[in-house]
């Protein structure tokens, strides 16, 4: 999920993210890419989204309002 206008990104970290190496290493590159392009990358895991929903909308929230989203 992401909003390219303010280049900000929500980005699940499913197991395979931890179990698998190749797919490890992967994400380095693309998140450094990312990175390098000036995105926001807000990483969350399941954990986060059963247990505190509301704080990944208000990281994803700070860091759109840091690139001039107006707040509705």
């Amino acid at each position: 999920m992401g909003w390219p206008a303010y280049r900000v990104g929500v980005e699940y970290d499913g197991q395979q993210h931890w179990t698998d190496a190749a797919a490890h290493a992967e994400d380095i590159y693309r998140l450094d890419f990312l990175a390098e392009q000036g995105w926001i990358i807000i990483r969350v895991s399941a954990r986060h989204l059963r247990h505190a929903p509301q704080d990944v909308w208000h990281r994803a929230e700070r860091a759109l309002r840091s690139r001039g989203w107006p707040r509705p």
